[in-house]
């Protein structure tokens, strides 16, 4: 199981700007007061495919309970109630992700006070070896097989295009190539008790593959 508990251990400062900036942003999703207990499978379910959009992108997400839009636009920032913000129990928040996402996103839920005010705050972190799949629906929100981003506009949709599709294959690529990397080097210093000389730096992962397609294009006698 990959979540934790952990409230009131924030920076204030820096959780304090991300309530009162008043914009949510690709990495930051402002959400009304709520209780875990209530809300519906619905907006479960909504939390679940936001959880999977910041899951997939490469810095990691808020989710922050207690600040809706008002009649004009601007954000209210109400706060929830004690009780609402211990329902949020990242068991069964966990439990609930993982029914639906495949790898199981990784995530911390906080409770932390600003000017007075409790709100709940999930943070969710980048994935670190494959992106993550939907793996079930749920009525609208959820859909079998999709691969959820955050988007320029902050919302979360599927992946679109073969341009986003490819940004999070070249990522997992790179994450992969990183760890093979570290492992030599770590293996290098047990053997020999010195760091590894350093590597020149190897070639963009879709580069690389490209370069490998026309490698074997020429030996097929391919034109």
């Amino acid at each position: 199981m990959r979540f934790v508990m952990q409230p009131d251990n924030l920076e204030a400062a820096d959780f304090g700007d991300l309530v009162r900036r008043g914009y949510e942003s690709p990495d930051v999703d402002y959400k009304a007061p709520a209780s875990w207990r209530r809300m519906s499978g619905a907006d479960k379910a909504e939390l679940v495919r936001d959880v999977m959009g910041m899951a997939n992108a490469s810095r990691p997400g808020w989710i922050i309970y207690g600040i809706s839009e008002g009649s004009g636009g601007q954000w209210v920032r109400n706060g929830v109630d004690e009780q609402s913000a211990r329902s949020f129990d990242p068991s069964a928040i966990g439990n609930k992700i993982r029914r639906y996402c495949d790898p199981e996103a990784s995530f911390a839920v906080h409770r932390q006070e600003v000017d007075g005010r409790l709100y709940v705050a999930i943070r969710v972190a980048p994935f670190q070896s494959v992106p993550h799949i939907c793996r079930k629906s749920h009525g609208d929100v959820l859909s079998e097989g999709a691969v959820y981003v955050r988007t320029a506009a902050s919302e979360t949709s599927k992946v679109q295009d073969a341009g986003q599709m490819r940004a999070l294959l070249d990522r997992g690529i790179q994450i992969h190539a990183d760890l093979i990397v570290h492992r030599l080097e770590e293996l290098h210093f047990r053997v020999y008790g010195t760091p590894q000389p350093p590597a020149q730096s190897p070639p963009d992962s879709r580069s690389f593959f490209e370069n490998e397609i026309a490698e074997a294009r020429m030996r097929a006698g391919a034109p």
